[in-house]
Formats: C-alpha cells, sequence, structure tokens
C-alpha cells in the first residue's frame, strides 16, 4: 500500500547544511555578477546627475548584439565588446536627450526601455528568423586560479569561475577608485550635486555627464553581455528577467556607493536559490511498501 510522506528529522538536519554548500555559494557569485557590473554603470550614470531607469532595455539591445555578434564571428571577445558599445550609444542617447535637449528624464529613460525591448527581440528575428529552438553560442569557460582553486570550500567558490566573474568583482574598488580617488570622480560627483557651480568654475558640465553615460553605458552593456556569453549561451525575450530594474534598485538601496551596491547582490540570488533547494527538499515524496 502506498503512503504519502515528507522528509521528517533528515530533511531538518540538512536544511542549514544548504548554506555552507559550496556550489550554492559558487552559484551566488555567477548570477551576482551581472547585477553588480549593471548597478556600477548605473551609478557612474546618476552620480553625474542623469537618471537612466532605460537600463533594462540597454541591458537587453546589449545580450542580443554581443549574441548576434559571437554568433557570426565566433569571437567572444568580439561580442562582448560589440555589446558594451550598443548599451553605451544607448547611454548616449539618454544624456543628449536629457542635457541637450532638456527632456523629461523618466520619459526618456522609459522610451529607451521600451525602444530596448522591442528593438532586441526584432534584431534576434532578422538576423535568425522563427526557430524552435534557438541557436547556441559557447559559454565562457572557468578559469582556475593556480595554487587557490584546489583550496577546500572557498577554492570552488572563489577561484573557480569565468574572466568575466572575476572582472565583475575586481570593477567594485576600481569603481570606487576613479569616483573617490581622481580629479575625474571629484568633478563627476560635484556635478551631479551641484552643477551650478561646476560651471562656474568653467568645467564643462555636458562633458562630463558624456563620459559618464559613455564609461557607465559600456559597464551596463558589459552586465547585459555577461548573460549570453556566460549563464545561458543563447538568447530570448527579456531574458534580463528584471535585472535591470534590480540593477537600479541596488544603486538606490547602496546610496550610490559602489561597495554598498555590491553587497545586496550576493545576498539576493543566494536567498532565491536556497529557497529553490529547500522547497525541493521538503518536496513530498511518494513512498511504496510492499
Amino acid at each position: 500500500m502506498g503512503v504519502w510522506g515528507h522528509v521528517g528529522a533528515p530533511s531538518k538536519i540538512s536544511e542549514p547544511l544548504l548554506l555552507v554548500e559550496p556550489h550554492l555559494w559558487h552559484q551566488t557569485l555567477v548570477y551576482a555578477a551581472p547585477l553588480i557590473i549593471a548597478a556600477l554603470g548605473e551609478l557612474i550614470i546618476e552620480r553625474s546627475g542623469v537618471l537612466n531607469i532605460g537600463i533594462e532595455g540597454m541591458m537587453l539591445v546589449a545580450a542580443v548584439t554581443c549574441f548576434v555578434v559571437t554568433w557570426q564571428t565566433r569571437s567572444a571577445a568580439a561580442g562582448i565588446g560589440a555589446g558594451m558599445v550598443a548599451a553605451a550609444i544607448l547611454a548616449l542617447l539618454l544624456v543628449y536627450y536629457a542635457v541637450a535637449l532638456r527632456g523629461p528624464q523618466i520619459t526618456v529613460g522609459l522610451g529607451l526601455y521600451v525602444l530596448g525591448v522591442g528593438l532586441s527581440s526584432l534584431i534576434f528575428r532578422v538576423v535568425f528568423g522563427v526557430r524552435t529552438s534557438p541557436p547556441q553560442i559557447q559559454t565562457l569557460a572557468p578559469v582556475h586560479v593556480p595554487g587557490l582553486a584546489d583550496l577546500p570550500v572557498i577554492g570552488p567558490v572563489l577561484f573557480q569561475q569565468t574572466l568575466l566573474t572575476y572582472l565583475a568583482f575586481l570593477l567594485v574598488p576600481v569603481v570606487h577608485l576613479a569616483l573617490f580617488r581622481t580629479p575625474w570622480g571629484l568633478r563627476l560627483r560635484a556635478t551631479g550635486e551641484n552643477p551650478r557651480s561646476v560651471d562656474a568654475l568653467g568645467i564643462d558640465v555636458a562633458a562630463l555627464r558624456y563620459s559618464a553615460a559613455m564609461v557607465g553605458g559600456l559597464l551596463i552593456g558589459l552586465g547585459g553581455a555577461y548573460l549570453p556569453i556566460v549563464l545561458t549561451g543563447t538568447f530570448s525575450d527579456n531574458m534580463t528577467a528584471g535585472r535591470g530594474w534590480l540593477a537600479l534598485m541596488l544603486v538606490i538601496f547602496g546610496r550610490w556607493m559602489p561597495f554598498t551596491a555590491s553587497v545586496a547582490p550576493c545576498c539576493s540570488p543566494t536567498s532565491k536559490r536556497f529557497s529553490s533547494r529547500r522547497a525541493w527538499w521538503r518536496k513530498p515524496c511518494r513512498r511504496s511498501s510492499s
């Protein structure tokens, strides 16, 4: 006679062990990396005094551009570079309408978001047509750091990642130093806080905002290109799945500081994956007895 039952005491004992599972934390860093990169790009743009709410559309355009160029050239570097340039062009377009034409930044940002959603789907269908199974590209392979990748526990977590994952976490101190330890960063932050004072000193406010849009757009594009080149190996409509909006919220949550904005991405994927693993662990199982 078959009976339904839950996994009892062993599940309760094993649930906390999921928090120290190396694979869980390894995947946490993998999924946190694009959020960190995109948030850093958004942070730079907003520090210049420009509100960019079109980041989701920029990431989508970068993702499809990276996928198409990588498919055509068989070069991941070319695809990543093309995706970064595509997002930077959209960021410059945002600043042009917001600064030169003095358009409402929220309206322009929403327009870029809608443009990115539609344009990314259009580019994919123009190049590949309608397919039952999407084409695939080769994703980046993990790079093992010699001497560190074999360390127990932390070796598989920290030192068996892809180059883009390493780069994501290295960019956090780099952006912090650029914003708070360089003349360009000082002028950029002053432009966002009091542009009239910066203009009174003879500094070109528009040029600073264009430079911030260029750098921030490149980083947002890198975050978008990360998705097909590391995570999926393909492109699908709306594959960002709200990551752009989440990156925007992370910047606000982190109070426009690189380190604090980079903490939450490491927690969000962990809690999501832990919840899914915990739900699977507690799933009722069918037992039969003869």
